[in-house]
């Protein structure tokens, strides 16, 4: 049988999602549902694109709260300015 080798569609990259979330990496059951596209196909598009930006959309979210909770001061920090600046 002949594999589509053309890219990706959104549509097809949505559907792959949804069919992980549900079947939960089992990409055997997963390809049931793409005819036209290999096991390794499969594969290979979700840990190359769809997993690759959710990785990163969740490494983002969290660089977000770092940096908003490395911006709060202690009062440590504000008794050690209050300190320094006694010896300016």
């Amino acid at each position: 049988m002949s594999r589509l080798v053309s890219r990706w569609t959104q549509e097809e990259t949505e559907q792959l999602h949804g069919l992980v979330m549900r079947f939960k990496k089992n990409f055997k059951r997963v390809a049931e549902h793409f005819p036209a596209r290999s096991y390794n196909q499969i594969r290979s598009h979700y840990y190359n694109e769809v997993y690759r930006s959710e990785r990163d959309s969740s490494k983002d979210s969290q660089s977000d709260s770092t940096q908003i909770s490395s911006c709060d001061a202690s009062p440590l920090d504000f008794s050690f300015y209050a300190f320094a600046e006694l010896f300016e």
